[in-house]
């Protein structure tokens, strides 16, 4: 595996060493430069609190492991330790969608939804998938985008991440 340069320290100087070794990974693995900066991912930019990384880091490895209630749990608690951390409430409205709770996960993709422009392009669409899914507006949405990529096709997917709002 690729290892980048650093040393252990303050809970910012770690978020910010994870923000940089997963960039040093990606171009060491050969990602071309256009879509380093176009997905930049930025540990940083989704949460301060490296308590609140870990508890929703973990929830989805016993979300994986051990399924939707096993993992709720770890995802509140990341709310707890950063309520402008929009990521856990995208879990919560999974697993409250799966435990057939709609109002649940509404509030839950309403939350993540109204912090959708601290992330990147990619959890931005997933914020935005997971907020229209739970207001019953995502085929709408969908067809929407489709439709502004028949009328103009070139760069479709740029377009669509961009309009999704």
């Amino acid at each position: 595996m690729v290892q980048a340069p650093g040393e252990q320290g303050s809970k910012d100087e770690i978020l910010q060493l994870l923000t940089t070794a997963a960039l040093t990974l990606r171009e060491r693995l050969g990602e071309p430069s256009e879509t380093l900066q176009r997905y930049q991912v930025s540990v940083r930019s989704a949460t301060n609190s490296l308590e609140a990384l870990k508890a929703y880091s973990t929830g989805l490895a016993v979300q994986q492991e051990q399924g939707d209630v096993s993992g709720a749990p770890l995802f509140e608690k990341a709310v707890e330790a950063d309520p402008a951390f929009p990521q856990p409430y995208v879990a919560l409205a999974s697993v409250y969608r799966n435990l057939r709770l709609p109002e649940r996960a509404l509030q839950n993709a309403s939350k993540a939804y109204g912090f959708r422009e601290r992330v990147n392009a990619r959890a931005r669409l997933r914020i935005q998938a997971a907020y229209f899914s739970a207001t019953g507006q995502l085929q709408d949405e969908i067809s929407k985008v489709r439709s502004r990529n028949i009328k103009r096709p070139c760069n479709s997917l740029q377009r669509s991440q961009a309009t999704l709002t």
